[in-house]
């Protein structure tokens, strides 16, 4: 089961391969503010915002070779959203830029214990208003599992997974 699905983390061109990747929701919104009655059409569509887009990805690991990947590829998701790095993903559908891993489940099944079925949702970072930044620059105090996890550690993690390449590793 082959996925055309990769995440690539930004900072260190590390890239993420699924073994599979069974489906994937986007979701993309407006807030509009509740106007009053003596508002027109126009102060209701200057009061729009853009929310985040999600990119939620359900995707199957598996690990029939025996060398601990779908254990690498946890310890892999648990770095990347502790260590707040931000992603591209890129689907088959369109691509994402400047995205956070915000919410990861795994389901192991007991009948099978060298795969695991999942859901991995990314959301947009977009910048402040009027400052144009952007990112998770301002985190701080950042935790996995009840230890702290610097950015070295996450990348430490990733090279140990074995199921990242770096981006001239894939040309």
């Amino acid at each position: 089961m082959a996925s055309s699905v990769s995440v690539t983390v930004k900072d260190s061109g590390a890239v993420l391969r699924f073994s599979g990747v069974t489906a994937v929701r986007i979701s993309q919104s407006l807030r509009v503010a509740s106007g009053s009655e003596g508002e027109d059409a126009a102060d209701l569509v200057n009061g729009a915002r853009n929310q985040p887009t999600k990119v939620t990805l359900s995707v199957v690991e598996t690990d029939t070779a025996g060398n601990h990947r779908c254990r690498n590829m946890l310890a892999a998701l648990t770095a990347l959203q502790a260590g707040r790095k931000l992603c591209r993903v890129r689907t088959a559908i369109m691509d994402f830029d400047s995205l956070l891993l915000t919410d990861f489940t795994a389901v192991r099944d007991e009948a099978g214990p060298e795969s695991w079925t999942g859901t991995l949702t990314f959301t947009e970072v977009l910048p402040e208003s009027g400052s144009g930044a952007s990112g998770p620059e301002g985190n701080t105090g950042i935790r996995a599992g009840g230890a702290r996890v610097s950015g070295e550690e996450a990348e430490t993690i990733f090279a140990q997974a074995g199921i990242i390449l770096r981006e001239e590793e894939r040309r």
